[in-house]
């Protein structure tokens, strides 16, 4: 069975410099974290992710997360 949810994490403090282009190359290089439902995802994260347009994302501490939908 495959994830239904993909989960991207970026922190913060790794980034060489704090730019938009540092960001999206750390978060398109991340490793993914696969999930099978959201109850998953809001058990791994520690809380509800926001909701947002394309998924959802959760800032915890200096890690910055994108849950994205994959089915």
């Amino acid at each position: 069975m495959k994830a239904k949810y993909e989960i991207r994490a970026v922190n913060f403090d790794e980034l060489p410099n704090r730019t938009v282009e540092a960001y999206q190359k750390a978060m398109s290089e991340a490793t993914p974290v696969y999930k099978n439902s959201f109850e998953e995802v809001v058990e791994y994260l520690g809380g509800t992710p926001h909701r947002q347009r394309a998924g959802y994302s959760a800032t915890i501490g200096n890690t910055d997360y994108v849950i994205t939908r994959i089915q």
